[in-house]
């Protein structure tokens, strides 16, 4: 017997008619008689005898019946797991984040992800790139959400998203109605500056490296976008940050300008070489990516 003919042998004898089992299959009642007719023909005895009141088990099927419950006990267990697997509701979901990532579209996406898999547990760290880079490989992580993201030995990147460089000030820094900053506007201002050994403040320096006055202009150096915000909020300066730590928790208590340089800056997902993506880390995947969007399109 195939695996369908035990499945609706053991639905007709449980709920005692044809029409019955079709219910618990979701099928139509005369697919569940050709499966059942035919079943009998390959076995070459009937089943269940049809009477005035209904099927009754011949003493073959009640024979049959015990084993075709522990047939689809198992099917069951197996189908469980199969979910289980898909869904990896017994494995947290370890994410690192850049910071300005983690506070800004990190939280709406780790919200949204826990309402759509509320049996999946979550665990978050926020790591700069090199950090990121160590807790893959030490296995302390196992996606790591970072900027300007490159190939490094035993690692690969999966692409997210881009996002750009804006210029954020103190409240009310310029009073007229300008929308765009350019390198010309940063002339004399006190800067505040990415250290050029993360990624992306080495992005914006090799941007701007024959602009002699711009260096000139550099008065705090800081390892976190996040801390330059703060920074100027606090009337420290001006700077030049990634659209997602503008735009977060400080961002009310700073003016936001695009930058007219435009330089565009990748958003990655990077792991181990040999790490497969569950279904879960991709539904986290599209779900900051989404959210990620939505910031850039404020």
């Amino acid at each position: 017997m195939r695996l369908r003919q035990i499945e609706v042998f053991y639905a007709v004898y449980s709920a005692g008619s044809i029409s019955k089992a079709g219910e618990l299959l979701g099928v139509s009642q005369p697919a569940v008689s050709k499966v059942l007719r035919h079943t009998e023909d390959m076995l070459g005895y009937a089943l269940f005898e049809r009477t005035s009141t209904g099927l009754v088990p011949t003493r073959e099927a009640t024979d049959l019946f015990e084993g075709a419950a522990k047939v689809f006990a198992e099917v069951n267990r197996f189908r469980s797991r199969a979910t289980g697997v898909q869904l990896n509701s017994d494995k947290p979901l370890r994410i690192a984040m850049a910071p300005s990532i983690g506070l800004s579209a990190g939280p709406s996406a780790i919200a949204k992800f826990g309402k759509a898999y509320p049996d999946i547990s979550i665990e978050i760290e926020t790591y700069h790139f090199d950090e990121a880079v160590s807790a893959l490989r030490s296995e302390e992580t196992d996606i790591a959400i970072a900027y300007q993201p490159y190939p490094r030995e035993g690692l690969r990147i999966i692409p997210v998203t881009e996002a750009s460089f804006v210029c954020v000030t103190p409240k009310d820094h310029w009073t007229d109605n300008r929308q765009t900053v350019g390198v010309q506007d940063l002339m004399g201002e006190s800067l505040i500056y990415l250290n050029v050994d993360a990624p992306l403040g080495h992005l914006l320096s090799s941007h701007l490296e024959n602009v002699s006055e711009i260096q000139q202009s550099r008065r705090i150096v800081v390892n976190t976008y996040y801390i330059a915000q703060m920074l100027v909020a606090s009337g420290a300066g001006v700077a030049i940050v990634d659209e997602y730590a503008a735009r977060g928790p400080a961002g009310s208590q700073v003016d936001i300008y695009e930058f007219s340089e435009n330089i565009r800056l990748s958003v990655g997902a990077i792991v181990r070489e040999n790490y497969s993506i569950s279904v879960s880390e991709r539904a986290f995947l599209d779900a900051l990516t989404a959210e990620l969007k939505a910031v850039s399109a404020q």
